[in-house]
């Protein structure tokens, strides 16, 4: 599983507009994930969020495990950081 394209289709899915991911970082000591990414009617963005039963992973394929299953499944994390990533609307 490509991660930049899961995280796209995610936040597209969410804001109802085109969103490419380009980048994205995970800070396992602060549980921080940040995104940079082309935002359709936007422009290019970059935004965080603190990603927190994810803090402390060490191994990338566990926490990229963990990114996928929190930002799927936690109430409001995907529309926060895709809010984030628009600019504060949706």
């Amino acid at each position: 599983m490509d991660p930049g394209f899961e995280l796209s289709y995610l936040l597209g899915d969410v804001l109802g507009r085109g969103v490419e991911v380009k980048s994205y970082s995970f800070d396992p000591e602060k549980g921080v994930l940040c995104v940079e990414a082309e935002v359709e009617g936007v422009g290019h963005r970059q935004a965080c969020v603190e990603v927190k039963p994810c803090r402390g992973l060490q191994e990338e394929a566990k926490w990229m495990r963990c990114l996928s299953k929190t930002l799927a499944h936690a109430e409001g994390l995907a529309e926060r950081l895709a809010r984030l990533l628009a600019g504060g609307e949706v």
